[in-house]
């Protein structure tokens, strides 16, 4: 019995073991009969009758072909465009190596990697077949040798951990032959640029080798399909792209020894990937002028896209129901989640989004100086550094930036609405665009001036010479490059999405009222914010209402000149005057008529809005002239007064009584328009409040403080100018008298 227990055991231990082998051997797959370096897996099934990318001419192609004859391969150009098409939807599957998909994975958020080995990949390096010299037996040789001393391990794990990658100068030769070596320069970790430098696995590898050799070496990158064709003709004497070792390619062109292996894998669509064709249909509320209402406008042209002038009022008609979805930037919609709770942020990165610094054309001089700058510190890491300190939402790393008190000054425009690229905290402008272009100025020794107006006019502000640079998170496109120069991309980001939180719950009134009031006035001191405003617009209106007035009466004396030349032009003026709107003469002043003089926002407003008000001024006394009796004069000559005297004493009180309800309105209004002065980088009450919803995204109590203010403005000024009349108006005083 034990006897037979113990070959039980066996035969029970040998049929797992064959089972085990059986399992093994059908995962190795089928060996490529033609002597590649390719093995196929058998764990893809899903591949089947697919939709697959490739790159051009790359071994995924063909290998596809050959073990999945029902799918259909679809091959394009770069990895980039490949993998585009996957995040489309043109394909179902985006089959490259492995290492280069988890690159794929890092950067997108609707992408992911399989980790399925579908095929092995020997990486080599190319060369044109029937070479003369030892050029292939020299490497193959450094090669060997890499291999034996551990060298190529170690270089290959300076690339292994593609969040932190480990990047060593390779060192170059100044004499010697010089070696043309052919790569894409697209393929990260294995050939990209980072910094404006070309680095990668291939590049150190190859780098290092040739340096070794005592060869010089050039670089030149082209599209992958190129590579052979510029090898087989002299163009390049390395191929050096992550290129699979095969024997359809030994036809054609001689390879090194593997230098790396790695498997191919595949790439799909997570499956909670947001569906983008529901934006067809939908409304969008974006920035007016942004990069996002031109690619939404461009890529879905079924959507209405709903332009607001602020991100404060784009996000606010989300949150109202007048939107269905908003959109900018990611970072900035994990700014603004932070501070609501009935909004939600998508992270569906519909678009990616590069964003620099603009300079009017022609101003090569100061943005070759920015750029030299900008790849300093992304070489040295001072880029990184600063976009970090901005970062952690919340936690932002303020650090001063330092100034210039000698130096030509520099003027940058911003809207200082943009968190965190540009916002106020403790009445002080910082955030990215701040810090990055304030350390260049000051380190290009210039001085600083900052001037924050409504996005949309910071670009006809820089092209008139009102500002020098535009630093507002603007988006690098290429309509806007036939306007502006741009820097390089300074930050880089994807536009996403943003939605009703349906099942969001908020507080009850009295309370958040009261959080409101705090974060709205108490917090970072940002009362004074309205104060300042405040005293800006009551300068504004006390000025425009003086010139508004001298040149009322000036227009006037022009309308009843003997001279027809005088009358015509002020008939032409005011024509023109009354059929324009308030807010395109105020820019039409500042960026047209006055854009070449370097004045304060405070002057050109007092000028555009002085002559709209002056115009109502002149129309107030031609009313009271006319409703004057003829009469009047007649008896004041029949009394004997001298001109003076009778039209002091006789002709202007009744004059001001005819006049002055008129010219009430007209002041009413005009205070009223001096909420536009924003446009001109005047921070006035409105501008103020602005910047405050533009940080907490309460459009309820900072536009009711706002509203309040100018309603008790405007009420102290009617009740003063009624005072005026009526103490001026001898007939209502003698009425009330008797009565």
């Amino acid at each position: 019995m034990k006897n037979q227990r113990e070959k039980a055991k066996v035969f029970a231990f040998l049929m797992v073991l064959v089972l085990l082998l059986s399992l093994f051997l059908t995962s190795c797959g089928t060996n490529d009969s033609e002597g590649s370096s390719a093995e196929k897996a058998a764990t893809a099934d899903d591949l089947k009758n697919a939709k697959i990318s490739v790159v051009l001419g790359s071994n995924e192609a063909s290998l596809l072909t050959k073990y999945y004859p029902d799918a259909q391969v679809m091959e394009f150009n770069s990895a980039t465009d490949a993998l585009e098409a996957l995040r489309t939807k043109k394909v179902d599957y985006f089959v490259i190596q492995n290492s280069i998909l988890d690159i794929c994975e890092r950067n997108t958020n609707d992408v992911k990697n399989a980790h399925c080995e579908l095929f092995a990949s020997d990486n080599g390096f190319g060369f044109k077949k029937g070479r003369t010299d030892n050029l292939i037996e020299e490497i193959n040789g450094k090669i060997k040798e890499y291999q034996e001393n551990g060298r190529l391990d170690e270089m290959a794990s300076h690339w292994a951990d593609v969040n932190n990658y480990t990047v060593v100068d390779v060192p170059k030769n100044t004499t010697g032959k010089t070696i043309v070596v052919g790569t894409t320069g697209e393929l990260e970790p294995l050939n990209f640029y980072m910094n404006n430098e070309l680095v990668g696995l291939d590049i150190e590898i190859v780098g290092n080798i040739l340096y070794d050799l005592g060869y010089q070496v050039e670089y030149r990158c082209m599209a992958f399909g190129a590579l052979i064709p510029a090898l087989e003709s002299g163009k390049i004497d390395v191929l050096a792209s992550s290129m699979d070792i095969t024997e359809e390619r030994l036809k054609r062109i001689d390879c090194s020894d593997p230098y790396f292996c790695e498997y191919i894998s595949f790439a799909e669509l997570k499956d909670d990937v947001f569906d983008d064709s529901v934006l067809n249909g939908s409304k969008v509320a974006v920035r007016i002028g942004s990069y996002e209402s031109i690619w939404l406008t461009e890529h879905y042209p079924e959507a209405t896209i709903l332009e607001y002038n602020t991100i404060a009022d784009a996000l606010e008609a989300l949150r109202s129901h007048k939107a269905d979805y908003f959109s900018t930037y990611d970072l900035m919609l994990d700014v603004y989640i932070n501070q609501i709770d009935d909004v939600k942020n998508l992270h569906c990165q519909i678009a990616p989004v590069e964003s620099g610094f603009a300079f009017k054309k022609g101003n090569d001089k100061l943005r070759e100086e920015v750029n030299s700058r900008l790849r300093e510190y992304k070489e040295n890491g001072r880029l990184d550094e600063m976009l970090s300190h901005w970062s952690d939402v919340g936690n932002y790393v303020v650090e001063e930036v330092p100034q210039n008190t000698t130096g030509e000054t520099i003027i940058v425009g911003t809207t200082g609405e943009i968190e965190p690229f540009n916002f106020y905290i403790n009445n002080e402008l910082v955030g990215i665009d701040m810090e990055v272009i304030g350390n260049i100025l000051y380190d290009l020794g210039y001085q600083v001036e900052y001037k924050c107006m409504n996005f949309a006019a910071i670009m006809p502000a820089l092209e008139s010479g009102k500002v020098d640079i535009m630093a507002s998170g603007v988006s690098i496109t290429e309509e806007r490059k036939k306007t502006v120069d741009f820097s390089d991309a300074y930050s880089t980001d994807y536009v996403s999405l943003a939605v009703r939180d349906e099942n969001a719950t908020g507080g009850s009134f009295l309370t958040e009222l009261k959080e409101g009031l705090y974060d709205n006035l108490v917090k970072e001191a940002r009362y004074k914010m309205i104060l300042n405003g405040l005293g800006m617009t009551v300068a504004l209106t006390l000025a425009t209402a003086l010139f508004g007035t001298l040149l009322g009466i000036l227009l006037c004396l022009m309308k009843r000149s003997r001279f027809r030349v005088l009358r015509g032009i002020k008939n032409v003026y005011s024509t023109i005057i009354e059929g324009i709107p308030m807010v395109v003469i105020l820019m039409i002043v500042c960026y047209v008529i006055l854009g070449k003089v370097d004045i304060s926002g405070v002057i050109i407003g007092m000028i555009a809005f002085g002559m709209v008000f002056g115009n109502e001024v002149c129309g107030a006394i031609e009313n009271g002239l006319n409703n004057v009796e003829p009469g009047q004069y007649e008896a004041m000559s029949a009394l004997g007064f001298p001109d003076a005297l009778g039209f002091r004493t006789i002709i202007l009180p009744q004059l001001m009584r005819n006049i002055l309800p008129i010219y009430r309105a007209s002041f009413t209004s005009m205070i009223k328009a001096t909420a536009i002065a924003g446009y001109v980088a005047i921070q006035d009450l409105t501008k103020a409040g602005d910047i405050i919803r533009s940080r907490t995204f309460d459009a309820f109590i900072p536009l009711l403080i706002v509203a309040a203010i100018y309603f008790v403005i405007i009420w102290i000024v009617t009740l003063s100018l009624k005072w005026i009349e009526k103490s001026g108006d001898r007939k209502r005083r003698k009425r009330e008298v008797k009565l």
